[in-house]
């Protein structure tokens, strides 16, 4: 019932002869839910009826909204939602892919125990300025997190804070995009490196303080073993990609768009066989500083041009 817009009422016995959501915990074979509710109260005597659901897609929003139909497990979307409110718990826990969209109290949330969350978008919630603090985290935080969006957090400084303990908090982790977030400085901290030797994709646009993704640390080489994709676009601060030479086996993408202060690549030819395509401006192309000209002659086998630019522009790359 995701599309029909239709407003019930929380319990039996109200006023109004609408079907009632307490109806539906009367299904007791009912394994597939997809439903959009107004309110996190019709869900506060469903918490052990939701954990028998094999599938399911949730979206609570106070205000009518556009449905995005997407296909997981169990998909949660939260729409303008205080999330400290106690009848979301139980649902929290059986998610496997949450949308948190103006949502209120995400600073205030403990969100230790979300081990079955593989998907994770956060837009829009000017609370939250730290995802993950030394203080407030935990090793087993995001175990099974594969797919983390940021989007539009004005006041978001940091992604992970402080160094933390080992064990498998973001273990997991595969893909990261980051769009507009003003006060962020970089991406992928040293202390968040540390954790995510799985990750095949960084993108991150429109960051406009950002002037570096990765963190060194102050290591000379960073190992990231199955990165295969980085995009950065729109950044007029970004400076590097990352302090010092990373080790990227298997790299095979690198894209930038408008980010002319980034005037290295910190790849080498002997690190890099793998990589099959860099997409760029050729304005930024034409300013890149190489280590040598064996570098430069190498990569620029694998360099494309925008198209639209090198149509308008008619210029050739060096």
């Amino acid at each position: 019932m995701s599309f029909s817009a239709y407003n019930w009422n929380p319990k039996m016995g109200s006023c109004h002869q609408n079907a009632t959501f307490d109806e539906l915990l009367s299904l007791e074979h009912l394994s597939v839910l997809k439903i959009r509710l107004d309110s996190v109260e019709y869900l506060a005597s469903a918490s052990s009826w939701i954990k028998k659901l094999r599938k399911f897609d949730i979206q609570i929003s106070p205000n009518d909204s556009s449905y995005d139909a997407q296909s997981n497990e169990k998909r949660l979307v939260l729409r303008g939602v205080d999330l400290l409110q106690e009848h979301l718990q139980s649902l929290l826990h059986n998610t496997t892919s949450l949308s948190l969209l103006t949502c209120e109290g995400m600073a205030q949330r403990h969100w230790l125990s979300l081990s079955s969350l593989m998907s994770l978008t956060i837009s829009n919630c000017s609370g939250i300025r730290i995802l993950i603090s030394q203080e407030k985290s935990s090793h087993a935080m995001f175990p099974n997190l594969q797919h983390l969006v940021l989007d539009h957090l004005k006041n978001l400084e940091t992604i992970v804070e402080g160094i933390l303990s080992r064990g498998i908090c973001l273990s997991n982790l595969k893909t990261i995009q980051v769009l507009d977030c003003p006060k962020l400085k970089g991406t992928v901290s040293y202390a968040m490196l540390r954790h995510v030797k799985k990750l095949e994709e960084i993108k991150v646009s429109g960051c406009e303080n950002m002037c570096r993704v990765i963190e060194s640390g102050g290591q000379k080489k960073k190992n990231l073993p199955v990165l295969r994709v980085i995009e950065v676009k729109n950044m007029v601060k970004l400076r590097t990609i990352c302090d010092g030479m990373w080790v990227c086996p298997v790299l095979q993408q690198i894209e930038v768009s408008h980010c002319f202060e980034l005037k290295k690549l910190p790849i080498s030819v002997g690190d890099s066989c793998s990589l099959k395509e860099i997409r760029g401006d050729v304005k930024w192309w034409n300013n890149l500083i190489w280590e040598n000209h064996d570098d430069k002659s190498f990569f620029l086998k694998h360099f494309q041009a925008y198209p639209r630019e090198d149509c308008l522009k008619r210029q050739k790359y060096k």
